[in-house]
């Protein structure tokens, strides 16, 4: 038992000595600006449409041509959105995301979609269509704000992002 002891009191030790270790990074060749260049500031872009948002300075990394979406998801994409509201900041579990959401030509029930983009620079796309719910961009953190501000429990329902018409009273 002493020996086992012996080897179990060296492997923490070894192990405690290694912890003040970090890994370096490289940072002789990046900025403040650089280090900064992923964030959103999401709340100064709420009631704009997509189309604004992109043009504005450096949200153009989010344009349809630069975020990594096939022909194909893309075409559908841009049907689902072609009937497009403004944005709206949904906020919750210590997350805010800028929301833009759009319905087909022929209503939200023949096609709906769902940008969303978080203050990190985190991205969600999805389109539900006649071709099914589908996530085009996934992220997680994203899905789970909007699946939590939907009433419906859905990242696809483009009627809960809606903020109330009329201001709710108790």
């Amino acid at each position: 038992m002493r020996r086992q002891s012996f080897w179990v009191l060296a492997f923490f030790l070894a192990l405690a000595s290694g912890c003040d270790r970090a890994p370096r990074v490289d940072t002789a060749g990046s900025t403040a600006d650089s280090l900064l260049a992923e964030r959103v500031d999401v709340a100064s872009h709420v009631g704009q449409s997509f189309e604004a948002f992109v043009a504005s300075p450096g949200m153009d990394r989010f344009s349809l041509d630069k975020l990594d979406l096939a022909a194909g998801e893309k075409s559908r994409l841009t049907q689902a959105m072609a009937v497009s509201k403004p944005s709206r900041l949904i906020r919750g579990g210590g997350a805010a995301a800028l929301v833009f959401t759009g319905c087909a030509q022929a209503g939200c029930d023949a096609g709906a979609a769902v940008i969303a983009i978080g203050g990190e620079g985190e991205t969600f796309v999805g389109v539900r269509d006649a071709a099914g719910a589908s996530e085009f961009i996934p992220d997680d953190r994203m899905e789970a704000l909007l699946r939590l501000n939907s009433p419906t429990r859905r990242w696809d329902d483009p009627e809960a992002a809606e903020p109330p018409t009329t201001p709710q009273t108790p």
